[in-house]
């Protein structure tokens, strides 16, 4: 939950900390979600 808000406050800084595959999966999930609402 706080890597979405993170995500909401700070989606530049995903682009720039290396991810492991599953912490990847789960920002193009919580990406998509947030896609899906609107």
């Amino acid at each position: 939950e706080s890597l979405r808000r993170t995500l909401k406050r700070r989606p530049d800084m995903f682009e720039k900390i290396p991810l492991s595959k599953a912490d990847r999966k789960l920002v193009d999930e919580i990406l998509a979600e947030e896609n899906a609402q609107g």
